[in-house]
């Protein structure tokens, strides 16, 4: 062959086999790093188990720390990812835990994350005993083991992160006493049900979307809407023991007239007008002064008018006043009303306190 061409290959199974293996070394080469990556790794509770005795005082436990995790729910959380099982085994028989609960209970730190609890019975595959499953904000869930009731024995504490970033809980389980049951005291006769008395007044044939309230005293107040501009009506109960009024099954609704109106002509307690009538909320007062205030807010379209009693709703005061959009109303002790309403940067409700009015005017 002359110098200098090129010699050409030959091609035999000698070559396609050690093409094969040249094409297996560079394969398993590049390969290599893909082994030797990290991947995530699943990692458990610490420790994983323990054993509790109906005289031991408490368990602890640690979940593992998440970077980032999230799951739709237990069914398909990842285990040692996103979810992690501390196992707990009950010793003794159930008879020796009567009377005994075994609270659990996890906490974690940041109020964003979301945590799940949920206890099953032998294995997470085992019947579901109890959970607590609430959403954020929240920095614990808790709920316990009834083992008189479901048995010793394993019990699995599958803690799920349902949505949490660079967070851990800690997990207790401890040994308490049962909550007493409550022995309700029944009162015979008087209580079966009977037909309804209609809290009408005396000029409207009906009003709707009743809001009421009672104070600590027994003093209870009812209120109705006509719409705007007709206003409101109110009615007052007496359900104060001892009082020569009592009416205990509520069957004498005593018309206050309407607390918004413009002008009243007494002798028929007919209204020509009101400053309110597009819903209304009522609050009392939680003082130990016999009656506290009453103070009511109606909407008027955009706004509100706001009221006040101090005599069980015998006579008002009005302030007309159009200062927020909202009604909902609260008491707070011996203060006043707060009415509520939409903050504009985070959109949830935030009170507006006077500070001397107990419910008249509104604070800006």
């Amino acid at each position: 062959m002359p110098l200098g061409l090129p010699r050409r290959t030959r091609w035999t199974s000698r070559t396609r086999d050690s093409t094969r293996l040249l094409a297996i070394i560079v394969g398993a080469v590049f390969a290599f790093p893909l082994v030797l990556a990290p991947t995530p790794s699943a990692v458990a509770a610490t420790p994983s188990s323990a054993t509790i005795s109906p005289s031991n005082a408490t368990v602890t436990w640690d979940g593992f720390l998440a970077p980032a995790a999230a799951t739709d729910g237990e069914g398909d959380c990842l285990e040692g990812l996103t979810c992690d099982t501390f196992t707990l085994t009950v010793s003794g028989t159930p008879s020796e835990w009567s009377g005994k609960l075994i609270p659990i209970k996890i906490t974690w730190t940041n109020p964003a994350n979301d945590f799940d609890l949920f206890i099953h019975k032998d294995s997470n595959d085992g019947p579901a005993i109890s959970h607590s499953a609430g959403g954020a904000p929240s920095t614990t869930e808790e709920t316990a083991i009834d083992p008189g009731a479901t048995g010793t024995g394993v019990y699995t504490i599958h803690v799920v992160y349902f949505a949490v970033a660079a967070d851990q809980y800690k997990g207790a389980a401890s040994v308490g006493a049962q909550p007493q049951l409550r022995s309700a005291n029944y009162v015979k006769g008087g209580i079966t049900f009977s037909p309804s008395v209609t809290a009408q007044a005396p000029v409207s044939t009906s009003a709707g979307e009743p809001s009421n309230r009672t104070d600590k005293f027994g003093n209870h107040y009812v209120a109705g809407i006509r719409g705007v501009p007709a206003g409101t009506d109110m009615w007052y109960f007496d359900l104060q023991p001892g009082s020569p009024s009592y009416d205990p099954y509520m069957r004498r609704p005593v018309y206050r007239g309407q607390p918004d109106e413009f002008i009243v002509d007494e002798s028929n307690a007919v209204s020509v007008g009101a400053d309110g009538g597009g819903d209304i909320d009522l609050a009392v007062g939680f003082g130990n002064t016999n009656p506290p205030f009453l103070a009511a807010s109606s909407l008027v379209a955009a706004n509100i008018s706001v009221m006040r009693s101090l005599d069980r709703g015998d006579t008002v005061q009005l302030n007309p006043a159009r200062a927020t959009a909202s009604r909902w109303m609260t008491g707070s002790g011996t203060k006043p009303t707060a009415p509520i309403r939409p903050t504009s940067t985070t959109g949830l409700s935030a009170f507006r306190c006077c500070t001397s009015c107990s419910g008249l005017t509104i604070a800006a």
